[in-house]
C-alpha cells in the first residue's frame, strides 16, 4: 500500500505542475491579447487606456518655466506612482495642451492623483465662446468714446433796476429845496412827510422814505461744472452733456444816512429857498397800490427803519444731440456736420425781503416787521437744430456750434408774505403756466491735442432765452384798504401774479480736458 501511494503521488505531481503551467500561459496570453485589442481598437465611451506619465521632480517645481508643462489640471491622466525621471511628458494634441496649474474648466478628478477625464474640446464655432452682438456693441462704444470735464466761469443776467414794490407812488415830493409839482412819481425817489407849523404858514418836513430796487444785484463770474460724453457711431456722433452753475446770490441793504432838508413856507410850488436845514430820518417803504389805484406810501404800516433784500439765482441743464456725418467726410480740414437733438434749461430765482420798524427815530410810535418771498422756477425744454463747423488739424481743432431751441417754458411763480397788513397775517399765491419760449445757444471753442488720448479744451458759451419768468416782474403789489387825503391804510394783502416775462442770458468762459478711450 505504501508503495502504491508513493508511486501515485509521484505520478500526480508532474501532471499538476503541467496543468498549472498551461493555465498561467493561457491567462498571460489572454491578458496580452486583451490589452493589444484595447490599445489598437476604438476607445470605450471616448476614453483611452491610462497612460503612464511621470510626476515632476522638486527641481522641476522650483522652475517657473516648468509650470506650463505640468499635466495636473490639464485633463492628462497621471499615475499615482512616483518617478525620479525628469523626462518631459509626451506631446499632446492642441486641444489637450496644458492650460496651467490649478483646477481647469471641463475637468473631473478621481481618488489619488489620477485624472479620469480631459478638457472639453472648445472650438471657435461654439456659440458660448463668441461675444454677443450687445457685447460687441458695448466694446466698440467704450473703445471709441471720449469724455470731457469742463470748469465753467459763467455770468447770468441781473434783474436790473426793478423796484421791490409798485414802481409808482402819488403825493408830494420834496427833493433838496425843490417842491415837485408832479402828482405821480418814481417810488425810488424820496417821499417826504411834512406838517404845517403852528402858524399855519411854515411847512415842516419830518421824515422821508423811498423804495429799494435791485440795480445793485449782480450774478457775474460764477463757477460751475459740465460733463460731456461723446460716442462716435457709423454715421455720426452722439453727444450728451449736463452742467450746473453754483448758486449766485447778492444783497441790497437800506443804509442811507439821515437827509438834510429845508423848512419850507407855503406858497406856489416853486423854489422858495429855505429858512434853515433840519436833519430828517430816512425810512424804506414797500410801495403798493390800494384797491388797484396808485397811492402814497402807507405809513407807518409799510415804512421801515431797516430793509434788506437778498436775491439768489440757480441755473442748470443739459442736452443730447446727434451730429450727422456727411458723405465723403474728411478727417482734416473744414468739416461741417448738421445736428439734431433736445435741450433742457432750468432757471430758479428767489427774492427775499426782510424789514423791521423799531421806532428808533421816535417818528411813528409803532413797531413791526415784514417778511416776503418771491420765487420763479423756469423749465425750458424742446428740440434743437443746428450746425457744427470745425477746422481740424493734427495738433488742434477750432470749432463753432450755433443751434436754436424750438420749445416751451413751463414755469411756476409763487409769492408769500408775513406780517404785511397786520401782525400775524400770512398770505400766499402761486401760478403755473406754459409759454412758447425759443432759445439761442452758441458755443465757440478750441482744442489742443497734447497726446493721442488727451486734449485741452477752451471755449465761450452763450445761452439766450426769450421768455423767462423772473420774480422781480412777476408780482402785482396790491392791498385792500382805505385811502383819503390823510393817507392810506392796508387792511388785507391782495398780491397777485403778473404775466410779464423777461429775456435772460447766460454766458461765460469754459476750460477743460478731453479724454479719449481708444
Amino acid at each position: 500500500m505504501k508503495l502504491e501511494w508513493a508511486v501515485g503521488l509521484t505520478t500526480r505531481i508532474p501532471n499538476m505542475a503541467s496543468r498549472l503551467l498551461k493555465m498561467i500561459l493561457l491567462c498571460t496570453a489572454g491578458i496580452a491579447l486583451s490589452s493589444e485589442a484595447w490599445a489598437q481598437g476604438p476607445a470605450m465611451n471616448g476614453y483611452g487606456p491610462p497612460e503612464q506619465v511621470h510626476l515632476p521632480t522638486w527641481n522641476d517645481l522650483e522652475d517657473p518655466n516648468h509650470w506650463n508643462q505640468l499635466p495636473l489640471g490639464t485633463g492628462q491622466p497621471v499615475a499615482s506612482g512616483y518617478s525620479q525621471s525628469s523626462m518631459a511628458p509626451p506631446m499632446l494634441p492642441p486641444h489637450m495642451q496644458p492650460m496651467g496649474p490649478g483646477h481647469q474648466p471641463g475637468m473631473s478628478y478621481h481618488q489619488g492623483s489620477t485624472v479620469t477625464s480631459r478638457a472639453a474640446d472648445y472650438t471657435m464655432d461654439d456659440p458660448w465662446d463668441q461675444p454677443s452682438e450687445f457685447e460687441r456693441f458695448l466694446g466698440a462704444v467704450v473703445k471709441n468714446s471720449w469724455f470731457r470735464a469742463d470748469y465753467l466761469l459763467w455770468s447770468m443776467d441781473g434783474p436790473g433796476n426793478k423796484v421791490v414794490g409798485n414802481p409808482l407812488v402819488s403825493g408830494d415830493l420834496v427833493s433838496d429845496v425843490v417842491i415837485s409839482t408832479d402828482n405821480v412819481f418814481d417810488s425810488r425817489e424820496y417821499f417826504t412827510w411834512y406838517n404845517l407849523a403852528d402858524d399855519d404858514v411854515t411847512v415842516v418836513p419830518f421824515a422821508v422814505s423811498r423804495a429799494l430796487d435791485l440795480e445793485g444785484i449782480s450774478f457775474s463770474d460764477k463757477s460751475g461744472f459740465r460733463g460731456t460724453l461723446g460716442v462716435p457711431l457709423t454715421s455720426g456722433e452722439f453727444q450728451i452733456s449736463s452742467f450746473i452753475v453754483g448758486q449766485a446770490a447778492d444783497n441790497v441793504y437800506g443804509t442811507d444816512i439821515p437827509a438834510e432838508l429845508g423848512i419850507f413856507t407855503t406858497g406856489p410850488r416853486i423854489d422858495l429857498g429855505y429858512v434853515d436845514y433840519v436833519p430828517l430820518p430816512k425810512y424804506y417803504n414797500l410801495p403798493v397800490t390800494v384797491n388797484g389805484q396808485i397811492a402814497s406810501p402807507i405809513a407807518p404800516q409799510l415804512v421801515y427803519d431797516e430793509m434788506r433784500i437778498r436775491m439768489t439765482n440757480n441755473v442748470w441743464g443739459g442736452d443730447a444731440k446727434y451730429l450727422i456725418d456727411l458723405p465723403n467726410q474728411k478727417q482734416y480740414g473744414l468739416v461741417a456736420r448738421p445736428l439734431v437733438g433736445a435741450m433742457y434749461l432750468a432757471i430758479h430765482e428767489n427774492i427775499s425781503t426782510d424789514a423791521i420798524r423799531d421806532n428808533r427815530y421816535n417818528v411813528w410810535a409803532t413797531t413791526g416787521e415784514l417778511h416776503m418771498s418771491q420765487d420763479s422756477f423756469n423749465n425750458i425744454y424742446g428740440a434743437t437744430l443746428g450746425l457744427n463747423l470745425e477746422f481740424r488739424h493734427e495738433y488742434f481743432t477750432l470749432g463753432v456750434e450755433p443751434k436754436g431751441l424750438i420749445g416751451f417754458n413751463t414755469y411756476r411763480t409763487r409769492v408769500r408774505t408775513e406780517d404785511l397788513a397786520f401782525d400775524g397775517e400770512k398770505y400766499s399765491v402761486q401760478e403755473t403756466k406754459t409759454e412758447y419760449s425759443p432759445l439761442i445757444d452758441l458755443q465757440v471753442y478750441a482744442r489742443a491735442h497734447l497726446t493721442e488720448r488727451f486734449s485741452v479744451f477752451f471755449g465761450y458759451d452763450l445761452k439766450y432765452a426769450m421768455k423767462v419768468a423772473r420774480p422781480a416782474n412777476q408780482t402785482r403789489y396790491n392791498v385792500i384798504g382805505t385811502s383819503d387825503e390823510t393817507g392810506s391804510v392796508a387792511e388785507q394783502t391782495d398780491f397777485s401774479i403778473s404775466s410779464s416775462l423777461d429775456q435772460f442770458k447766460v454766458d461765460g468762459l469754459t476750460i477743460g480736458g478731453e479724454f479719449r478711450f481708444h
